[in-house]
């Protein structure tokens, strides 16, 4: 009679424990957020004076930032308090130089990798060179200033490094339907492998492997159509690359460093305004006519990334010819006036579904440049929103939270 007594007891115990978790469960569930919004949580203010100054990195373990000046070539370490612990400051072609202008720099190893104009190199933690990588391929594109162009990953034991120069390895114009089809992405290298030494300066060629061509059912396939310098946006998490085309409307992923495609989901735009493009083999004569008809002012994607298992896209919509026609102004006001009505917005994507409903990015920061690992996203102060400008150079951290509004 105890043992039935004792079972009895054991059984309505473990249906109470079993209801109790049931009911958590659903109570967890219930109280997720439907609607998030980015938050800027904290600071980092630096009392340094440069020019184009940008955010490319944040250390995975010390905290320490990484910022660099385009030109002439600078960069810092400083403090998450906002001490600035080492500073490198050259400009040449020499064998610990970059060149006469750095483009992106991200902590690698005990060192920096720093890229310049068609040329990459790996310093150690005292700014002495020990790898040099360049490109053995042209430039199809232009050279970007202010973004986040070189990012880390690590796969098999190996750290490697995603980087775009400014267009794909082809030697095929833009104008050209081979210009699509051979198109790629971005870069990878594995220091490593070794290259083909070059010149004296020891720069290694033919490490740099091409991934991520367009789809077969990509607008810029399928269409027919040319455009004129198309700029991948990307991310970089763990073995994955987060990106999307500029002017496009889907969102990819894919496995570094195979180049694998993951994932394509479309973007879910408010209102997207897409660029027609040129005819296939006349786009330059049609540029160059003087007979270009006015047309909507294309929507632009500015900045992807992935943080706590979202995905944020900063992006401009664009704007109808209307709109544009109907502003009175002239010459840099007009420009002015087109920039404020299609202001900067991002959307917050779970799987990619919009769980965000304010798409206004807020006027206190300029667009982010960097996630860390720890889950925020890094943007400069807009220092044109201010009355007078700051004294010290000022770095937001944000976060994606809950909305309660």
């Amino acid at each position: 009679m105890n043992t039935i007594k004792e079972n009895l007891l054991l059984f309505l115990f473990l249906c109470l424990v079993t209801s109790c978790g049931s009911k958590n469960s659903s109570e967890e569930l219930s109280s997720e957020a439907s609607n998030y919004k980015l938050a800027i949580t904290d600071s980092v203010q630096v009392d340094i004076f440069g020019s184009s100054l940008s955010l490319v990195d944040v250390h995975s373990e010390s905290g320490d930032l990484l910022i660099i000046q385009p030109d002439p070539p600078k960069l810092w370490i400083v403090s998450q308090e906002g001490k600035i612990k080492e500073t490198w400051e050259k400009s040449g072609n020499g064998p610990d130089e970059i060149g006469s202008h750095l483009l992106s720099a991200e902590f690698f190893g005990e060192g920096v990798a720093m890229m310049g104009y068609m040329r990459l190199k790996i310093f150690d933690k005292n700014f002495r060179a020990i790898g040099s990588y360049k490109p053995g391929f042209d430039l199809q594109g232009m050279v970007y200033m202010g973004y986040n162009h070189l990012l880390a990953f690590e796969s098999g034991g190996d750290e490697q490094l995603v980087t775009f120069f400014g267009g794909p390895q082809t030697e095929h114009h833009w104008d050209s339907q081979e210009f699509y089809n051979e198109y790629n992405v971005v870069d990878v290298i594995n220091p490593k492998l070794e290259g083909e030494i070059e010149n004296e300066l020891g720069e290694a060629k033919n490490v740099f492997k091409p991934i991520g061509g367009f789809t077969e059912d990509s607008q810029f396939k399928k269409s027919g159509r040319s455009h004129m310098y198309i700029i991948p946006v990307f991310d970089v998490q763990g073995n994955e690359l987060i990106y999307a085309f500029d002017r496009d409307t889907v969102l990819f992923k894919r496995e570094l460093p195979s180049g694998e495609l993951i994932s394509s989901t479309p973007i879910p735009f408010d209102q997207f305004y897409l660029s027609k493009g040129w005819t296939m083999g006349k786009g330059v004569a049609e540029m160059n006519s003087g007979n270009v008809a006015p047309k909507n002012r294309r929507g632009n994607i500015e900045r992807v990334f992935h943080s706590n298992g979202f995905d944020v896209i900063f992006y401009r919509s664009g704007l109808p010819l209307e709109t544009i026609q109907a502003i009175t102004l002239q010459g840099a006001e007009k420009a002015r006036e087109e920039y404020r009505l299609d202001y900067s917005k991002h959307l917050i994507l779970k799987e990619g579904e919009r769980i965000n409903k304010d798409l206004k990015t807020t006027d206190k920061i300029y667009a982010p440049s960097i996630t860390d690992n720890s889950g925020f996203l890094w943007a400069r102060q807009n220092v044109n929103a201010l009355d007078k400008e700051p004294d010290l150079v000022t770095f937001y951290k944000l976060k994606i939270v809950p909305d309660e509004n």
